[in-house]
C-alpha cells in the first residue's frame, strides 16, 4: 500500500482516514517490529538511507536537502525489493 506519511497502527487498514495516510507519525509505526495487513510504502519522514523493514518501506531520503532521490521496485512474484538512488 502506497501512502504519503504512514498509517495509524492502532486501526485496520479499512478504518484509516485520509489524515492518517497524509500525516500519521505514530512511534509504533516506526518501530522495526511493526506489522500490518500489507506492506506500507511511504515518505514524509526523511532518512539518510531507505528504510527497508518487512512491513514498512520509507523511500524518503530527503532529496530537497540531500540531493538523493530514492525509489523502490517491487515484484509480487518473488517478493523482491530493488532500490534505486540517484
Amino acid at each position: 500500500m502506497f501512502v504519503h506519511a504512514g498509517i495509524d497502527p492502532k486501526k485496520n487498514l479499512s478504518d484509516q482516514l485520509k489524515k492518517d495516510y497524509l500525516w500519521s507519525r505514530s512511534n509504533d509505526f516506526f518501530h522495526k517490529a511493526f506489522k500490518a495487513e500489507k506492506i506500507i510504502v511511504h515518505g514524509h519522514t526523511p532518512e539518510k538511507d531507505v528504510v527497508n523493514f518487512p512491513y514498512r518501506i520509507n523511500i524518503d531520503t530527503g532529496c530537497y536537502f540531500s540531493g538523493k532521490l530514492s525509489c523502490v521496485c517491487l515484484n509480487d512474484l518473488n517478493e523482491e525489493r530493488h532500490f534505486i538512488n540517484t
